[in-house]
């Protein structure tokens, strides 16, 4: 569930619709947004949106959504890829000033 009154008519809706495609792709399961003012949808394990509202529009919509059992590899192993994208950057965020702080120190000695 979300509210997105307070950021009208920007792309900020769009943008928790498109989050919530992506955990419904992650985990394999339906997701249902609901939104107080932005637009609700129902969103299919491929990422699919059915049956979007309008901004700012009372509506009412309704689906069957099936339960699911089992576990997609993203559920099963975690956010692999987040904590490894996490520690490339890290890592040469580190070689960087290793590169940098090694340039500083050969100029200082050959002059």
């Amino acid at each position: 569930m979300t509210n997105d009154a307070s950021f009208g008519d920007s792309a900020e809706p769009a943008q928790h619709l498109a989050q919530t495609q992506l955990r419904a792709v992650e985990t394999g399961r339906w997701f249902v947004h609901a939104a107080l003012s932005g637009s609700s949808a129902f969103v299919a394990p491929d990422g699919s949106v059915e049956q979007p509202t309008a901004l700012f529009t009372v509506d009412s919509i309704r689906t069957e959504v099936p339960l699911v059992s089992g576990l997609t590899p993203y559920l099963a192993v975690g956010d692999v890829v987040g904590w490894a994208t996490r520690i490339a950057v890290l890592l040469a965020a580190a070689l960087v000033v290793h590169l940098t702080l090694r340039g500083r120190r050969a100029d200082g000695d050959g002059g």
